[in-house]
């Protein structure tokens, strides 16, 4: 079977697929035919957690996979910490930069059977952060035809999985915020009080008030902490944003 037909037949039958358990063996077949021996999939931000917007699958040696978890070295994983701030996939050798410790935590998966491998990270505003990942007990080659292959079945397989645990839905629309609102939300965020928000915009610390609580109706958010928490999640504000005016800060609606 080509790439190009292993790929279209993996997204025919992940399209059809019932359950997060149907979907593991699919993943495997489609890895083995690329020439990986095994894969994970995870979205989550701790491993130990079940809820249903959390998923983890994977064929990993069981004996390395049982310490993963129950020691907790997810946290410490670079491929897993790398894929967190990428948009692409990558090898695992690509991965530079690390602490002794990564890479005895690399030098020891090596040694269970997952020698060299590539992640591609699936990252949807709003949820845990996620993964997909395949690997091979050997070194092995990536051209760029296997590369494109590899990321096609692993963004599949990832939305096969929000689909099966009901997250593959319409977002809501993200309310409409006014400029000074925007302002206001971006400094609070950066932990200034309302009087250092006031003081820098020109306006009252009531004003400031006023805005952000006609931005938590917008929302519907009970509290400051939420609402900021939903604004970063729909990128109305960003993290570590500079507190820069927006068009001259004379918009107000």
């Amino acid at each position: 079977m080509s790439l190009a037909d292993l790929a279209e037949e993996f997204e025919r039958r992940t399209g059809i697929c019932g359950s997060l358990q149907e979907l593991v063996p699919l993943i495997g077949d489609a890895g083995r035919e690329i020439g990986f021996d095994h894969f994970a999939l995870t979205i989550c931000d701790n491993l130990r957690q079940t809820a249903p917007r959390f998923a983890h699958l994977d064929n990993y040696p069981p004996a390395y996979a049982e310490v993963f978890v129950a020691n907790g070295l997810y946290r410490f994983d670079p491929v897993l910490l790398h894929a967190q701030r990428r948009i692409g996939g990558f090898a695992w050798d690509d991965v530079r930069g690390m602490a002794t410790y990564q890479r005895e935590l690399l030098d020891r998966a090596a040694r269970e059977g997952l020698c060299s491998g590539y992640t591609v990270p699936a990252n949807v505003p709003g949820e845990p952060c996620g993964a997909v990942s395949f690997a091979s007990r050997r070194a092995c080659r990536m051209t760029s035809e296997i590369c494109c292959v590899t990321d096609f079945i692993a963004r599949t397989a990832f939305e096969a999985s929000r689909r099966l645990r009901g997250l593959s839905v319409l977002p809501a629309p993200v309310p409409h915020l006014a400029t000074r609102e925007i302002q206001c939300l971006r400094r609070l965020a950066l932990g200034e009080t309302d009087k250092q928000v006031a003081r820098a915009l020109g306006i009252s610390p009531d004003t400031v008030r006023q805005y952000v609580k006609t931005a938590r109706k917008s929302y519907r958010a009970r509290t400051r902490a939420e609402l900021i928490a939903l604004a970063l999640r729909d990128s109305q504000i960003l993290f570590g944003e500079p507190s820069i005016p927006l068009f001259g800060g004379t918009d107000l609606g």
